[in-house]
Protein backbone atom coordinates (compact mmCIF):
# COMPACT_ATOMS: atom_id res chain seq x y z
CA UNK A 1 0.00 0.00 0.00
CA UNK A 2 2.83 2.42 0.81
CA UNK A 3 4.29 1.89 -2.65
CA UNK A 4 0.96 2.79 -4.22
CA UNK A 5 0.78 5.95 -2.12
CA UNK A 6 4.31 6.86 -3.15
CA UNK A 7 3.38 6.26 -6.80
CA UNK A 8 0.32 8.51 -6.43
CA UNK A 9 2.33 11.28 -4.76
CA UNK A 10 5.01 11.12 -7.46
CA UNK A 11 2.52 11.28 -10.31
CA UNK A 12 0.20 13.73 -8.54
CA UNK A 13 2.68 16.55 -8.13
CA UNK A 14 3.89 16.08 -11.70
CA UNK A 15 0.36 16.22 -13.09
CA UNK A 16 -0.35 19.33 -11.03
CA UNK A 17 2.86 21.02 -12.19
CA UNK A 18 2.04 20.33 -15.83
CA UNK A 19 -1.65 21.29 -15.48
CA UNK A 20 -0.75 24.59 -13.79
CA UNK A 21 1.90 25.38 -16.37
CA UNK A 22 4.84 25.18 -13.94
CA UNK A 23 6.49 22.35 -15.87
CA UNK A 24 6.69 20.98 -19.37
CA UNK A 25 4.67 17.83 -20.18
CA UNK A 26 7.95 15.95 -20.61
CA UNK A 27 8.15 15.85 -16.80
CA UNK A 28 5.51 13.10 -16.91
CA UNK A 29 7.93 10.91 -18.85
CA UNK A 30 10.12 10.60 -15.74
CA UNK A 31 7.41 8.77 -13.77
CA UNK A 32 8.13 5.31 -15.20
CA UNK A 33 11.90 5.56 -14.77
CA UNK A 34 11.48 6.67 -11.16
CA UNK A 35 8.69 4.38 -9.95
CA UNK A 36 8.99 1.17 -11.98
CA UNK A 37 12.18 0.03 -10.19
CA UNK A 38 10.47 0.54 -6.82
CA UNK A 39 7.45 -1.52 -7.87
CA UNK A 40 9.68 -4.23 -9.29
CA UNK A 41 11.66 -4.35 -6.04
CA UNK A 42 8.47 -4.70 -3.99
CA UNK A 43 7.20 -7.52 -6.23
CA UNK A 44 10.51 -9.39 -5.97
CA UNK A 45 10.74 -8.85 -2.23
CA UNK A 46 7.15 -10.02 -1.68
CA UNK A 47 7.82 -13.13 -3.72
CA UNK A 48 11.00 -13.80 -1.74
CA UNK A 49 9.30 -13.34 1.62
CA UNK A 50 6.44 -15.61 0.64
CA UNK A 51 8.87 -18.22 -0.65
CA UNK A 52 10.79 -18.04 2.63
CA UNK A 53 7.63 -18.36 4.68
CA UNK A 54 6.55 -21.43 2.72
CA UNK A 55 9.99 -22.99 2.49
CA UNK A 56 10.23 -26.66 3.36
CA UNK A 57 13.68 -28.15 3.45
CA UNK A 58 13.72 -31.88 4.18
CA UNK A 59 17.50 -32.24 4.19
CA UNK A 60 18.03 -29.34 6.61
CA UNK A 61 14.78 -29.10 8.56
CA UNK A 62 15.98 -26.28 10.80
CA UNK A 63 17.33 -23.99 8.07
CA UNK A 64 14.07 -22.07 7.36
CA UNK A 65 13.57 -21.42 11.07
CA UNK A 66 17.21 -20.39 11.44
CA UNK A 67 16.98 -18.02 8.49
CA UNK A 68 13.79 -16.47 9.86
CA UNK A 69 15.41 -16.12 13.31
CA UNK A 70 18.46 -14.39 11.83
CA UNK A 71 16.21 -12.06 9.85
CA UNK A 72 14.33 -11.11 13.00
CA UNK A 73 17.15 -10.97 15.56
CA UNK A 74 20.13 -9.53 13.67
CA UNK A 75 19.41 -5.84 14.09
CA UNK A 76 20.77 -4.42 10.80
CA UNK A 77 19.00 -7.14 8.82
CA UNK A 78 15.78 -6.72 10.79
CA UNK A 79 15.81 -2.93 10.41
CA UNK A 80 16.39 -3.08 6.67
CA UNK A 81 13.75 -5.78 6.23
CA UNK A 82 11.21 -3.78 8.26
CA UNK A 83 11.75 -0.65 6.18
CA UNK A 84 11.49 -2.63 2.96
CA UNK A 85 8.34 -4.48 4.03
CA UNK A 86 6.71 -1.23 5.13
CA UNK A 87 7.68 0.41 1.85
CA UNK A 88 9.55 3.13 3.70
CA UNK A 89 13.01 1.98 2.64
CA UNK A 90 12.13 2.18 -1.04
CA UNK A 91 13.04 5.38 -2.83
Amino acid sequence: MNTGLQDAANLGWKLAAVALGWADARLLDSYHAERYPAGRFVAHMSHGLLSLALLECRSLPRSPALLRAVTVHVRPVADRAALAVAGLGIG
